[in-house]
């Protein structure tokens, strides 16, 4: 019989991934570049609209949680929306202004 799957402790491992992923830098000393990090700062202040995430990305990580997302892709693509949603404070720099429309 198949795990149940906990989802809301999908969604920390969700965060985490966004949190800690990082490639190492292309140029000499520029150290980790942590792609989603960046492309949350840009979503907190209004300058991106969309994140991608590169499955290949996820599967070096955590070959489960990407496995899963293949499995029930519509479901990972709420809990990364509720993972981001809950993440996007943290990456606000400064404030933005303007209305937000939803």
């Amino acid at each position: 019989m198949a795990r149940r799957l906990d989802y809301d402790e999908e969604k920390e491992k969700c965060k985490k991934f966004l949190k800690e992923f990082y490639l190492e830098g292309g140029n000499p000393g520029q150290g980790k570049v942590f792609t989603y990090g960046e492309q949350l700062v840009r979503l907190a202040h209004r300058e991106q609209v969309a994140l991608t995430i590169d499955l290949d990305d996820v599967a070096e990580i955590d070959q489960e949680l990407a496995e899963n997302i293949v499995k029930n892709c519509r479901r990972y693509q709420a809990l990364f929306c509720d993972a981001i949603h809950e993440l996007l404070p943290d990456y606000k720099e400064r404030e933005v202004r303007g209305e937000l429309v939803c």
